[in-house]
């Protein structure tokens, strides 16, 4: 059975290994970036998705992490407390530095801002339920 080659392999190791990663690195730079970059926001304008609701603080807070802005988040060293009541009863706290947001339970001891607010109020905010009047 014959396939279709479209680079034709010379005696050369150097060359086929060069080839080799040439070709590897432009198909995942070429077609897999484009497609993790762009395509879970297309689809979701597509099908009509909606942005995600929580419908708790404890779940809202592990997902927080993963939708820090990270050039937002570049040259920022803070660590955000919370301090949550109601429902949910939560302190914890939040690192962002290196471009990286971490979740920890907890008390900070000299935390850069602390916020301090029922469950059912931030979970609203947070969900778009109020109006941000910030």
């Amino acid at each position: 059975m014959m396939l279709l080659t479209l680079i034709t392999y010379s005696d050369n190791m150097v060359l086929q290994q060069i080839l080799q990663n040439v070709v590897t690195i432009s198909i995942l730079l070429g077609i897999g970036y484009p497609i993790t970059k762009f395509l879970p926001n297309y689809l979701q304008q597509k099908m009509g998705v909606d942005t995600i609701r929580f419908t708790s603080i404890g779940e809202m807070f592990a997902a927080m992490p993963y939708g820090l802005n990270k050039k937002k988040a570049s040259g920022k060293d803070v660590t955000i407390q919370f301090h949550i009541t109601g429902d949910e009863v939560i302190n914890c706290f939040f690192t962002i530095r290196d471009e990286k947001c971490t979740y920890t339970e907890g008390e900070y001891e000299n935390p850069t801002m602390t916020i301090n607010t029922p469950a059912k109020i931030w979970l609203d905010v947070s969900n778009g339920d109020l109006p941000d009047e910030g």
